[in-house]
Formats: C-alpha cells, structure tokens, sequence
C-alpha cells in the first residue's frame, strides 16, 4: 500500500499489507483485516475504525503506529513498531514491541501472551493521565514513564527510570531501575528486584507501599509512605520516612523515621538511626556501626550494638 484506503462500505479485507508509503486505514464502524501480516519497511501505519483491525500474523517494521481515539482492539500474532501512539486497545498472542516510546492518547489495555514481553519505551500520555492496563509475562518500561494514570500491571513489571503514575499495582514482581511515584494513589508489588538506588513515594509520604521480599542488590531503597514489606537483603542504604511493618532486614544501613516493626532479625553491617520519639519492634537487633536511637528498642531475643551508641531521645 502506498496510499490511504476508506471504503465506501463498512469493511476492509486484506490478504496481507506490506506498506511503500505512510498509509492510514479508515473503516466506518467495521472491522479491517490485515490478513497474514503488515511489513510496515519503516513508514507510518494509522488504524481509524471502532470495529477495531486483525491480523493473522505479525505487524512488524511500522515506523509510527497510531491507533486513534474510539479505535476498536488491534489483534495479532505480534506487534513491532519504533514509536506507538495508541487510542485503543492491542492484544498479541506473543509480544509487542515500541521501541522508542508509547503515547497512551486514551485509557488503554495492553494484552500479551503468557510469558511475554510488552516493551513500551518511554511511556507517557496525552491530554491528561490515562489509565494503563497490561497483561503479560513481564511489562517494560525501558525508558521513563511519566504522566500516567492507574498502571495496573498483570505479571512483572521492569523500569530503567523513573516512573509517575496516579497509583501503581504490579500482581507480580517489580525490578527497579529508579524512583516510583503514584501521586494520587498506592503502590503494590508481588516482591521487588532494584537495579539502581530507588525511592517509592506514594500520595507525597501519605500513600501506603506494599510489597514482598525485597532484594536490593547492593542499591539503595527509600520508602515515603506508610510501608508493609516481606523480607529485605541485599539493601546498601534503607531509608523508611513513614511507618514501617516488614519481615527479617538486612541492609548495610538503616534510618527508621517512623515507627518499625520487624517481624525477624534487624540486621546492619553499618549505621542504625532511629528518629526521635519512634519505636522499633524486632525479633533481634544487630547492628554493626554506629547507633543513634530516638526512642526505645524492644526485641523478643537479643539486641548486639558493635559501634557507638548516642540516645537521642526526648530527656
């Protein structure tokens, strides 16, 4: 196709497309069919129809990818493109792929198939937050994500960057490469990877963060939110500006500035400070550095102080 195609009827049949120029396809309230596949050799594909388009097979090489607002489901095998800007939504059997970025111009679903990948780019919306719904083995977001409303995340979700969404709920687990931020909401994750110094703040320290096991790998973790989190390891720096309910922690270091309770051992290779007038519940507390403690420490086995201790608590 070279050209633009609108029917005078309602339907639009291909066998399959391989496009020579940037093509729009307009359908008035039918579906489009692409047949076996569209080889989009790097021009721009735009899809117009509330009946929504299907292909058999792979939609691949598509330079722009649009699909507008009220555009009914686009199907297919696969879907590759360098830059997306979608106002409807897309289900693949296997994976789809946006190489540069992903516009949300409308609430969207995205839906792959099990085990696979969702690959969105730098992920944003236009003309205000839109809801961003995915289902797949994994979601990632390979650049930043910003301006989003609900992410609901079936599967993992994977970051590079920082991410800003209304809330955030991941029904699996997250590997974060930078800062969360749910601006009007929660966050919720099966269990959380870092692969860079991160800070999760929900509704600016008001929000409540929740997750499983937690490994840090040698990165820094902040929490501003009321935090409920499985067992920590691996953590260099844990941050809690707010509350904080958690299994076992080990962290090189730890700053503790609300209220803890830990439901095993409080474990730091390095430095313990707890703010003044907040508490902390262990099974057994370790610290291998320094402590500066603003309130009192209750454990149900032992407590081990290696460095210096300084009381900071009101006198």
């Amino acid at each position: 196709l070279g050209g633009d195609v609108t029917p005078t009827s309602n339907q639009l049949q291909f066998g399959s497309v391989a496009l020579s120029n940037n093509v729009q396809l307009q359908s008035n309230g039918g579906t489009i069919g692409l047949g076996s596949g569209v080889a989009g050799n790097n021009r721009d594909l735009t899809i117009v129809t509330t009946g929504g388009a299907t292909s058999t097979g792979d939609i691949t090489g598509v330079k722009v990818l649009t699909t507008n607002a009220g555009t009914g489901t686009l199907s297919a095998n696969s879907v590759s493109a360098n830059i997306a800007s979608l106002g409807g939504n897309v289900t693949t059997a296997a994976g789809q792929t946006y190489a540069t970025s992903t516009t949300f111009t409308q609430d969207v679903t995205l839906t792959g198939g099990a085990g696979s990948t969702l690959s969105l780019g730098q992920a944003n919306s236009s003309g205000g937050a839109r809801n961003v719904t995915t289902s797949a083995g994994t979601t990632d977001i390979q650049s930043t994500g910003t301006n989003l409303g609900t992410l609901d995340v079936t599967g993992n979700l994977t970051t590079h960057g920082i991410v800003i969404a209304t809330t955030v709920d991941v029904s699996g687990g997250a590997s974060l490469g930078g800062d969360v931020v749910s601006s009007a909401g929660n966050q919720s994750y099966g269990g959380t990877t870092l692969t860079a110094d991160s800070t999760l703040t929900a509704m600016a320290g008001a929000g409540s963060i929740g997750t499983g096991a937690i490994t840090g790998a040698g990165h820094s973790l902040t929490l501003n939110g009321v935090a409920t989190i499985g067992n920590t390891t691996g953590v260099a720096a844990l941050t809690a500006n707010n509350n904080l309910s958690a299994g076992a922690i080990t962290a090189a270091s730890a700053t503790l500035n609300g209220n803890t309770t830990s439901s095993g051992a409080l474990t730091t290779t390095g430095n313990l400070t707890t703010a003044t007038g907040k508490t902390l519940n262990a099974a057994s507390v370790s610290v291998g550095g320094n402590s500066s403690l603003g309130g009192n420490v209750t454990t149900t086995t032992t407590q081990a102080y290696s460095g210096a201790m300084a009381l900071t608590g009101p006198g």
